[in-house]
């Protein structure tokens, strides 16, 4: 007698999910979206509303699983385009999936979304937390996109000065190691050095002057060979008797 095939409880909730459209009277849709239960049926103030005739919201695909939803929902995104971006005819503000990929805000809600955070504690994690965190990311390298636009997006940034005052005593006695000189060495291998003197030109130079011969120049000839250092000073005379 052949073995049926049965679907445990387990399998059945991980089918639970559905990819559904909101359809214009034309047919054409205007929202796609993926959900469970009554999702397609109910939703926030600040979501697309369902259309009241019922029958204009189709079910595009039962029985999926939560990443296979997802995937159908940025499919059909892609496929039909947004009209907040011109491509399309889809009132989605994202392309779809977990999270807020594709999200086009706002001059105003980008402005309305900084003032809601602003003071506001950072929750700090565990020590325990933290390890997990770096463990996850060992190994794990950043594309050369992804580093220059963080680079462009702190360039010309002025630090605080309590925020350099945090950097410095972080770095206190922390000795690199070997392999990190290294690394640093090859870094700046070919570099050409910012020429000082000529970033100077012209502008005024602080000047000091030498309390044994009453020479005036630079600090840093100055401080190397006068005052202390200086040949008419009373501790060099009374070394050279």
């Amino acid at each position: 007698m052949p073995r049926l095939n049965t679907i445990s409880g387990e399998q059945k909730m991980s089918l639970e999910y559905y990819v559904y459209a909101y359809v214009r009277v034309d047919g054409t849709p205007y929202y796609i979206g993926k959900g469970k239960n009554a999702r397609a049926f109910v939703k926030s103030k600040k979501e697309v509303k369902p259309p009241k005739d019922k029958n204009r919201i189709v079910i595009v695909e039962r029985n999926l699983t939560n990443v296979g939803s997802l995937a159908i929902e940025r499919k059909l995104i892609r496929w039909y385009g947004r009209k907040d971006l011109g491509t399309g005819i889809l009132r989605n503000k994202t392309d779809g999936g977990d999270g807020a990929l594709g999200l086009k805000r706002t001059l105003v809600q980008s402005l309305e979304q900084s003032k809601r955070q602003i003071g506001k504690k950072i929750k700090k994690h565990s020590s325990e937390k933290n390890a997990e965190k770096s463990l996850r990311q060992v190994g794990k390298k950043q594309t050369i996109e992804h580093v220059q636009r963080r680079v462009s997006t702190l360039r010309g940034v002025a630090l605080k000065k309590e925020h350099c005052k945090k950097i410095r005593d972080a770095k206190i006695g922390i000795t690199r190691s070997a392999e990190s000189r290294k690394k640093q060495s090859i870094t700046i291998t070919g570099r050409k050095r910012p020429n000082h003197a000529a970033a100077l030109l012209g502008k005024p130079r602080s000047a000091i002057q030498c309390p044994h011969c009453n020479f005036i120049g630079g600090i840093n000839n100055m401080s190397r060979w006068h005052f202390n250092n200086c040949k008419y000073s009373s501790q060099s005379i009374t070394g050279d008797i």
